[in-house]
């Protein structure tokens, strides 16, 4: 049902679980869907869909005076879901 929800495929079922269990897909759909987008990211497609955000400034600028505009990337500091 997680995999449902990412795709966001209408589930005649959807409808029959209550309110715990719904958050309960949420949440593993949030963590699947970060175990997809990391695995993507690290394949040859994903690296040069980043490198032409990276390149287009998709992300930002740095808005260090002594930086002049250099493209930023998004990062995450933790391997561990959840963790900010």
């Amino acid at each position: 049902y997680a995999l449902d929800m990412i795709l966001d495929v209408e589930s005649e079922e959807v409808d029959g679980f209550t309110e715990e269990q719904q958050e309960v897909i949420e949440t593993q759909a949030e963590l699947l869907y970060g175990l997809i987008h990391a695995r993507f990211i690290i394949t040859a497609r994903g690296l040069q869909l980043m490198y032409t955000k990276f390149l287009n400034k998709d992300f930002g600028r740095c808005h260090r005076v002594s930086c002049q505009g250099q493209a930023v990337l998004p990062i995450g500091q933790f391997d561990v879901a959840r963790k900010a």
